[in-house]
């Protein structure tokens, strides 16, 4: 049986997420530079420019708005998508590389599977939720529980979302992962 150094699909998900991990901080000043650059070359930077995760593309009228606080709001969704992501890569290069040193059932990688779990389930349900706060009303002439019923309707398509779904199975595994490595010390406490 191969080890896990030898097998080709662990080699190359290490390298990407390692890649990966080291590029970020260089895409995250990018994303900066262009936002600085548009300030103060052209003068002026629209909201749709900073709502970087497009979090108010829903609502065009709000994406035209100068209020500063909402303006902070967007550069602080921003911030905090960007640094759980960080985060997140951290933790899953971590994983993986306890996995390619031939350590995948220790309690430390479920710990870091089920910290990735829970950071895409919030970052998940955080996003949508902001989509459907941010969408407008329905401009056709419908009653008020009309209106209700298509935000309704969008608050529980979250749940059907496929990142959240994956983030619970990330969890899940994460889970399984720390239990298998309880199972491992007992048995190797017993032998």
């Amino acid at each position: 049986m191969k080890s896990l150094k030898e097998n080709w699909i662990v080699k190359t998900v290490y390298a990407y997420l390692d890649l990966i991990l080291k590029l970020f901080p260089i895409l995250v000043l990018i994303f900066l530079f262009e936002i600085i650059w548009k300030a103060v070359a052209i003068g002026r930077t629209t909201l749709e420019e900073i709502d970087y995760f497009k979090i108010l593309s829903n609502n065009p009228a709000l994406l035209n708005s100068s209020n500063i606080w909402l303006v902070l709001l967007i550069l602080l969704m921003d911030v905090i998508i960007l640094c759980s992501l960080y985060i997140s890569l951290r933790k899953l290069t971590a994983f993986i590389k306890n996995v390619f040193e031939e350590n995948p059932f220790i309690e430390e990688n479920g710990k870091y599977l089920k910290f990735v779990g829970i950071i895409t389930i919030i970052l998940t349900f955080i996003y949508h939720l902001s989509k459907v706060i941010s969408m407008p009303g329905i401009s056709l002439p419908v009653s008020f529980f009309t209106n209700l019923l298509v935000k309704l309707s969008n608050l529980i398509g979250i749940i059907f979302n496929p990142f959240l779904i994956i983030g619970m199975f990330v969890f899940v595994i994460g889970e399984i992962i720390v239990h298998a490595a309880k199972l491992k010390q007992e048995n190797d406490l017993t032998v």
